[in-house]
């Protein structure tokens, strides 16, 4: 994966945009009308939350050493290598949530049924296709793009993901400590 998602939240509109085609790209049929109509409804494996007033578009961020992996019990997720995406086979996942208990960034959910998890796997049958990852080509105003690393980290690396991190810790804190 010589490539991967770049988000830059202040041009993040908020739109959802980028929830819905991933939510397409997901679906049995891959096409919005057919998908809206699917006995169950296709699910992002991204969200748009709100941090402070600043919406920010949150997906996996496919870490190198990636504790999700290490704690699944069954094997269902992976990584095959330095630089490749975390794909969790579906099929080998048993719901037990504890990738979910051990993203330090939270992005991993049970689906509405509950029993498998939900995560970003970079639209690895798009790319296999030659297409982008489906929420990099809907995002309207570019927040979300796909970029090589070495421009990621020309244009500075993600520090935004130390700050949401600061803030998302900072928001759980005193959640705890309210009682919620």
């Amino acid at each position: 994966m010589t490539r991967t998602i770049y988000v830059e939240p202040e041009r993040c509109l908020g739109c959802s945009s980028c929830e819905l085609a991933c939510a397409v790209a997901h679906s049995q049929s891959g096409e919005l009308f057919q998908a809206i109509q699917e006995n169950l409804l296709p699910e992002p494996r991204l969200q748009v939350e709100v941090v402070g007033d600043q919406p920010l578009p949150l997906h996996c961020l496919h870490c190198e050493d990636a504790l999700c992996v290490r704690v699944c019990p069954t094997g269902a997720m992976t990584k095959a290598g330095p630089g490749e995406p975390v794909i969790c086979d579906r099929e080998g996942c048993v719901g037990c949530s504890l990738c979910v208990l051990a993203c330090p960034y939270g992005v991993l959910r049970p689906d509405r049924v509950g029993k498998k998890v939900l995560k970003c796997d970079l639209c690895v049958d798009r790319l296999g296709q030659g297409l982008e990852p489906a929420c990099a080509e809907a995002c309207p105003s570019s927040a979300i793009q796909f970029l090589p690393l070495e421009e990621i980290d020309r244009r500075g690396g993600d520090g935004w993901r130390k700050e949401f991190l600061i803030v998302y810790r900072g928001r759980a804190a005193l959640a705890s400590q309210a009682g919620g």
